[in-house]
């Protein structure tokens, strides 16, 4: 029978009906599918050595999984937990060792039979007795072993599904099927020398050596990255849509507020003001991100180029994931823009139905030039002419939310904002249809926060510290992981502490709190009052994380920090040293922390440079899980890691732009 890559494994023999079943629960139905199912890990069952060795080796590593050849001389039972297992006799040169059967699928051993083993050696009650994890009937000398006799792929199966039923159907569609190429050019195969696509699938599952299974991994990796590169620059090329002819008119008032600020913008914030002037100017739409560290200052560039639509008599709309966010961006653009008779609104999800009718017509009607607002935005408001939307911790809405957003105008210019550096391998893949700018400076005149990672036992002089500081005139925060207490002893809750604080370090100084669950006129009081001096310290939780800018707050506590994502952490750090004062962090860890939690934790107190915490905190939790929650936008690759494969995805960038 003649198979293709679209044959059904079905029709292999020995897999058949029963079998495809199981293979369909992993998505398995073709030959192809089987073929791009590389395996989880690999065992390394190359040397097969007796018993008596295995058995020693055992000794000095109780991990070590022992191979060896033996002969079946016989079967015995026992009971455990009321059943009764069978077990089998093998015997090698000179030793005897059991073999219970807890699993059905080794059940087919026969006496009499040579058979190689692999498993973990035990010796109890003097036995020896194995812990199989595998087998194969040894044949003759010339056999090609599958299981045994070589590194061996281990595959993520289900249950009834054997890894040696899995090994036996990926084997015989490799020698069934052997014309499968790249769809890449020869050029690009000879330069980075890639193993011929048909040998590395080969090898991925039958791999001869580690050092050929690697090359083989990597060539596979980068066809993976080259056609998501250029899946993600068509993207990109579609997405830089024409606009009308001189959207905008001029940058005169532009000019004019830079000229006017009390401070003077970073080199780097120049540059990148310029590349978003130059997008809003050209013939294309703009599509591009803004990134930097905390504090560099990335809201005055979205204040400044906001100006140059506006001027124009167009619409700008700012869309912030928190309402405590959103309500920031409105202070510090009016601040700027309201003394230029710019029209600005709040448009969010806690205005009253008056308001927010009121609100609406204005905007429809083109009367207020920049609405800033939350996910409210989303949903039933149109605009007179909307063409540039800014979307704040983009990370934080969904492809569709963001997309419903840009909707609402005509080919609209798009300018996402990260509140934290972004990784060069993320920039790559889940921005690779972005633009990219960096803003790589501080303002002058910051100076870095000294940080200290310490345990529960300084707890009490973290606290002195605090209080001194306040005593000094300045500000602080005391963050906590959790609003109310849970099961977790660890995980300090902000409503206890601050009850227990405000009675003995804090017992005469002004302290509030504030969380994701104060009510939003409470919590804009007590924010207020914090901003203007009033309440000395705020107890709060993440809500702080973005948006609070208070240059006279100089310390903060971190409770329960081992809880928190290093980014987090950083994001946090954030909130003080704004000014020209220095700041200082103390990030507190409760119970029993892991020494790999303690080695990521003193990554802050090294460095106070947002891309090395990026990246390590990209490679610690993973692409999915680096900004908190799932990134709906996360490219899935078969075998590609963004992290520990960046070269090869910068490679695979760099030939499709060449294109």
């Amino acid at each position: 029978m003649k198979y293709s890559l679209d044959s059904e494994i079905r029709y292999i023999p020995k897999v058949g009906e029963y079998f495809s079943k199981l293979f369909f629960q992993k998505d398995i139905i073709t030959f192809k599918d089987a073929l791009f199912f590389f395996p989880k890990r690999y065992e390394d069952r190359s040397t097969i050595t007796n018993i008596n060795d295995n058995f020693k080796k055992t000794l000095n590593n109780n991990q070590h999984i022992s191979t060896f050849l033996a002969k079946c001389i016989g079967q015995d039972s026992f009971v455990f937990n009321r059943r009764e297992i069978k077990k089998f006799i093998f015997k090698d040169e000179d030793t005897i060792i059991e073999v219970p059967i807890y699993n059905p699928q080794f059940r087919f051993i026969k006496q009499g039979k040579y058979y190689f083993l692999t498993g973990k050696i035990n010796y109890k009650f003097n036995k020896l007795s194995l812990n199989i994890l595998d087998y194969e009937i040894f044949e003759n000398e010339d056999m090609e072993m599958l299981n045994m006799g070589r590194i061996v792929p281990i595959y993520s199966s289900t249950s009834g599904l054997p890894q040696t039923k899995i090994r036996y159907t990926i084997r015989f569609i490799l020698d069934s099927i052997s014309d499968i190429t790249y769809d890449i050019s020869e050029n690009i195969i000879n330069k980075y020398r890639l193993i011929d696509k048909s040998t590395s699938i080969k090898l991925m599952h039958f791999p001869d050596n580690y050092e050929n299974l690697q090359r083989a991994r990597a060539s596979l990796v980068f066809e993976e990255f080259y056609h998501f590169q250029k899946r993600m620059y068509k993207k990109k090329l579609e997405e830089k849509i024409g606009k009308e002819k001189n959207r905008y008119k001029n940058t005169d008032l532009l000019k004019f507020l830079q000229d006017k600020l009390s401070f003077k913008l970073t080199d780097s914030q120049i540059k990148v003001l310029d590349e978003i002037k130059n997008d809003l100017f050209s013939k294309y739409t703009m599509n591009r991100m803004v990134q930097g560290d905390v504090g560099c200052g990335k809201t005055i560039i979205a204040i400044l180029s906001s100006i140059i639509a506006t001027e124009s008599k167009k619409q700008v709309v700012i869309m912030a994931p928190t309402d405590m966010l959103a309500r920031q961006h409105y202070f510090e653009f009016s601040k700027y823009l309201k003394p230029l008779g710019i029209k600005i609104c709040l448009f969010n999800g806690s205005i009253s139905i008056t308001e927010k009718k009121k609100l609406k017509e204005n905007i429809e009607r083109g009367n207020i030039n920049l609405i800033i607002g939350t996910h409210a935005l989303l949903y039933d408001i149109n605009f007179f002419n909307l063409t540039y939307v800014i979307i704040d911790e983009e990370h934080k809405f969904g492809v569709d939310q963001k997309e419903t957003l840009k909707k609402k105008g005509d080919n609209v210019d798009y300018l996402v904002m990260s509140a934290t550096p972004i990784p060069r391998s993320l920039s790559l893949s889940v921005f690779a249809n972005l633009d990219i700018s960096i803003i790589n400076e501080l303002p002058k005149g910051r100076l870095p926060v000294k940080t200290k990672v310490v345990n529960s036992g300084y707890r009490d002089h973290s606290y002195k510290f605090l209080l001194s500081q306040v005593l000094k005139g300045n500000q602080g925060y005391v963050v906590f992981p959790a609003i109310e207490d849970s099961s977790v002893k660890e995980l300090k809750a902000v409503k206890t502490e601050f009850n227990k604080l405000k009675k003995t370090f804090f017992k005469d100084i002004n302290i509030e709190i504030v969380h994701g669950k104060t009510e939003l006129e409470k919590r804009e009081k007590i924010m207020n009052d914090f901003n203007s001096g009033k309440i000395k310290i705020l107890f709060t939780t993440t809500v702080i994380e973005v948006g609070i800018d208070n240059p006279n707050a100089t310390v903060m506590i971190v409770e329960s920090a081992e809880m928190f994502g290093l980014a987090q952490l950083h994001q946090l750090r954030g909130r003080i040293g704004r000014g020209k004062k220095q700041g200082y962090i103390y990030y507190i860890t409760h119970g029993n922390v892991t020494d790999n939690a303690v080695k990521r934790l003193g990554m802050l107190e090294k460095t106070t440079d947002g891309f090395r915490i990026s990246e390590a905190d990209l490679e610690i939790r993973g692409p999915g899980q680096f900004f908190g929650v799932r990134q709906s936008g996360m490219p899935e690759f078969k075998l590609g890691n963004i992290v520990k494969d960046y070269q090869l995805l910068q490679y695979a960038r760099i030939e499709v732009e060449k294109r």
